[in-house]
């Protein structure tokens, strides 16, 4: 996929001498859901993404922080980043999950695990999709929770 390609040029080009270490990744779990609201985009209705709400779990399954709308990323040591995005890809699990995402760090708050966090992806999404349920006039404002869950790697400088 192309988040990956990205990934292995950004690698490539960042390190001083290949034979040394990756850049420093941290991969954390996302539990939620994704927020969507039902409105008229120029007389047709439909779900417009507003944004995450998520808690982040550690390998050990201890909670490490939230994600929510922004995109912004929150850990329990108070460091948080907001993250803009530069390549989206759907699912290879297909629509009903959210989309597989490559996302720059733009702004960084703290001293902690994510102080240093410059690239972020969002992979091995489960659900989240769109709702299939109908979005019309009568619905229009109507916000809807759809459960997910994904990988986020933050990939911080060295």
């Amino acid at each position: 996929m192309k988040i990956y390609a990205f990934l292995l040029g950004l690698c490539a080009a960042t390190l001083p001498n290949l034979a040394s270490a990756a850049p420093a990744a941290l991969q954390l779990i996302g539990r939620g859901v994704q927020i969507y609201v039902c409105q008229d985009n120029v007389g047709k209705y439909g779900w417009t993404l507003e944004g995450p709400d998520a808690t982040l779990y550690g390998a050990s399954g201890k909670i490490v922080g939230r994600h929510y709308f922004g995109p912004h990323w929150q850990a329990n040591d108070g460091s948080t980043i907001k993250g803009t995005v530069l390549d989206a890809n759907a699912s290879p699990q297909g629509p009903r999950n959210v989309s597989w995402l490559l996302l720059s760090a733009v702004v960084q708050k703290g001293d902690g695990i994510l102080a240093h966090v410059r690239f972020v992806t969002r992979t091995d999404t489960e659900g989240g999709g769109a709702p299939t349920l109908a979005c019309t006039a009568a619905q229009n404002g109507r916000k809807k929770s759809v459960p997910y869950t994904a990988i986020y790697t933050f990939f911080s400088e060295i």
